[in-house]
């Protein structure tokens, strides 16, 4: 009879199981014609998981931890066990149906239904050329270290994954590497004021070729972050490196010199104040600075021994800007005279020339 009730209970479709009497019947009576040998014998319960794992070799599935319902399947998919499945204490199982069910946010949801326990023994006689054996250095997530990682797998499903040894440093520097570029590992001391070293260097290399120093591009980052983290098996390890050893190492004593000469940090304002010196990927550099500040200062404002202007964000006495000029005699000789009226009545305690 198949009731509803009690076959939703147990993890059958009560539809298609009332199907398969008739059907049997029919196989049998094809198998009669034939021929086949057809005695009435108990049902091997692995005969049948074998066949349909030979059916559905594509929806093979291994549950992710005892605690849920999530699986993980061939190709990459991922997917959850149907709650009324009655196999839900196997590790390895095989899906008669997979289906995908739209939420309403958008998202979509993979159930896995009418499922059979399977073993690795199984896989291994059905498809005995589908399951194997690697080694692969890899990033253990909950460890965040990097190790040899020995993996059994049914095509590209992970059967097992557990560490088998120490990864070797070469291994190791291509995986916290990427770690680093993929923004997933922060160097806490690679700080803009490695980024300044660095355009620093690049302005140098691109105004003084005479001076034979190569820019740090994208090829020369990389070079250096494998130099930086060659040793380290850790995020931890990474996270905690300082990488002004190895950025100084890279030039010569002479060429640091010249830098700090040439491209400095702060420009010594005529009222004192030592401003910040801004250097921007662009090649370009810049200063802010009060207009009191640059009384004084009929032109456009050099260092690199003249090579490079730098362009200048006005402020007014808040600190509020006022203008970014590449031509402070043009700021003196027009925007000034437009501006100043208004100015020194809103700061009348200011000095206004």
């Amino acid at each position: 009879r198949f009731a509803v009730e009690v076959c939703r209970e147990l993890g059958i479709h009560a539809q298609a199981a009332r199907q398969v009497v008739p059907m049997a019947a029919q196989f049998m009576r094809l198998a009669g014609v034939q021929g086949t040998d057809t005695p009435p014998e108990s049902i091997d319960r692995r005969a049948v998981a074998a066949c349909l794992l030979a059916g559905f070799a594509d929806q093979v599935a291994r549950r992710l931890d005892r605690g849920t319902l999530r699986c993980e399947l061939v190709h990459g998919r991922r997917g959850t066990l149907a709650r009324e499945s009655v196999v839900q204490t196997a590790v390895l199982l095989v899906a008669g149906e997979v289906t995908e069910i739209g939420g309403r946010a958008g998202e979509v949801t993979t159930v896995l239904g009418m499922c059979t326990a399977i073993d690795e023994a199984l896989l291994d006689e059905v498809f005995p050329g589908d399951l194997r054996v690697e080694e692969v250095a890899a990033l253990d997530a909950a460890a965040k270290r990097v190790s040899v990682r020995r993996r059994r797998l049914f095509r590209d499903l992970v059967l097992e994954d557990r560490e088998a040894g120490e990864a070797t440093s070469d291994a190791a520097v291509a995986i916290l590497v990427q770690e680093v570029r993929e923004g997933r590992c922060r160097i806490r001391r690679w700080d803009d004021a490695v980024e300044q070293f660095i355009r620093k260097v690049n302005a140098m290399a691109r105004l003084f070729p005479e001076l034979g120093v190569h820019p740090i591009d994208a090829e020369a980052r990389e070079m250096l972050l494998e130099q930086m983290v060659h040793g380290c098996r850790t995020l931890k390890a990474v996270r905690e490196l300082d990488p002004w050893p190895t950025l100084r190492a890279w030039r010569q004593p002479e060429q640091l010199a010249a830098l700090e000469q040439l491209f400095p940090d702060r420009l010594m304002m005529p009222n004192g104040r030592r401003a910040r010196i801004t250097y921007h990927e662009d090649g370009s550099a810049s200063i802010a600075a009060r207009i009191q500040e640059l009384f004084g200062i009929e032109r456009n404002i050099t260092i690199a021994d003249g090579r490079m202007p730098l362009r200048i964000e006005v402020l007014a006495p808040n600190h509020r800007p006022i203008q970014v000029t590449d031509d402070l005699s043009r700021f003196w000789e027009v925007t000034y005279p437009e501006i100043k009226p208004a100015l020194s009545r809103r700061y009348p305690k200011h000095e206004w020339r």
